[in-house]
């Protein structure tokens, strides 16, 4: 199980948090940054290379079990330990499984992948194949899955490959100036093509899930959080859509979203800043567990305008990253919006537990 002091405390609230139960209560993560850890610049330098989870899988699953072994059991924040096996092949991925050539590139720390020549030169001829069980990314993808929940174990949750699908997968496969044209020049092959990406997607997602979730829900103690949890509900984006006007998403989108959380029970989506404007319109998604809304360059960062945020998006729960000191001062005059769960760090453990005791107990304060 989950080495956390207060686990069956953190699931519980977690629960209550995406069944939208929070009312007034906030939820706190917390992460603890020792400033002389911090990574050395090198590591942070850019160099191409082959996908790591191939060529270096074993330092990538070790670096991950140090990290758990790490986190301090008693820490009190709002989160439990998480992995995703797959995140290095990258959004490129998808153009691989369907016979484009990808390349990658990266950091130590981080990889990803890319495709310079669009898979698909014409919609017209695309046959819209089933997911080839047998091509060298999907069996590679679904090795390195079961390598880590087997090496692993039930000490944590993980996450399965994030769904790439609609517009974001017409984006991927057919480069991003012909995708936004099939929009006007394709509208009757574009609903054949929304349909086969959601329905590639589940299929890839679930092929994933059947290996983890069991040990997932064991690290879990089998709470009833666990059918909300990464191995279980799947991530959804509308990045690709964030360049689009409502019109574009509510017809291109929307109902395939609904579709996908309405089979998994539930669901997670992250919004970019240039997607704020479909905030209104993702809110319509029954079922939908939460909303996570990113800090990016050239716009006001979420913290700054959460109680327009929070509104467009109701009753869809927000998860925002906020700074610390902001965090504290807001906490403490009681000002910060219910229903949010919010994310900064720290220097030390005690540190956080202490801002935890106040969380737990939290409520703004009446206007």
């Amino acid at each position: 199980m989950i080495n956390k002091t207060n686990l069956e405390q953190t699931l519980d609230r977690l629960l209550a948090f995406v069944e939208h139960r929070l009312n007034g209560g906030i939820l706190a993560n917390i992460s603890v940054c020792d400033k002389s850890s911090q990574l050395s610049p090198d590591s942070e330098q850019a160099y191409i290379k082959e996908c790591p989870l191939i060529k270096e899988r074993e330092i990538y699953l070790k670096s991950t079990i140090d990290y758990f072994k790490n986190i301090e059991p008693a820490i009190l924040c709002d989160s439990i330990p998480c992995t995703y096996p797959t995140s290095a092949f990258g959004e490129a991925i998808w153009s691989a499984i369907y016979g484009g050539e990808i390349t990658f590139s990266g950091t130590k720390n981080s990889t990803w992948s890319h495709c310079s020549e669009p898979v698909i030169k014409n919609l017209d001829d695309f046959t819209f194949p089933e997911l080839p069980e047998d091509n060298f990314w999907v069996k590679k993808m679904l090795e390195t899955t079961k390598y880590f929940a087997d090496n692993i174990g039930p000490i944590c949750d993980f996450t399965p490959f994030i769904f790439y699908d609609c517009l974001n997968l017409l984006v991927e496969l057919r480069g991003a100036a012909n995708a936004y044209m099939d929009l006007y020049d394709s509208p009757e092959l574009l609903t054949r093509f929304m349909d086969w990406s959601v329905n590639a997607n589940i299929k890839l997602y679930d092929a994933q899930s059947n290996i983890l979730k069991d040990i997932a829900g064991s690290a879990m103690g089998g709470h009833p959080y666990k059918r909300y949890s990464r191995s279980y509900i799947p991530d959804l984006s509308i990045d690709a859509y964030g360049m689009c006007n409502v019109e574009t998403y509510q017809r291109w989108g929307l109902e395939y979203h609904k579709r996908i959380v309405e089979h998994y029970g539930g669901g997670r989506l992250h919004i970019h800043a240039n997607g704020r404007h479909l905030c209104k319109t993702v809110a319509t998604i029954p079922k939908l567990c939460f909303c996570e809304l990113t800090d990016d360059i050239g716009y006001p960062a979420p913290w700054e305008i959460l109680e327009k945020l929070k509104d467009d998006l109701y009753p869809i729960p927000v998860k925002i990253k906020i700074p610390g000191e902001i965090f504290i001062q807001r906490l403490n005059n009681r000002e910060l919006p219910g229903g949010v769960l919010y994310e900064f760090s720290v220097e030390k453990m005690s540190e956080a537990n202490e801002i935890m005791k106040k969380v737990f107990d939290y409520s703004p304060k009446e206007v």
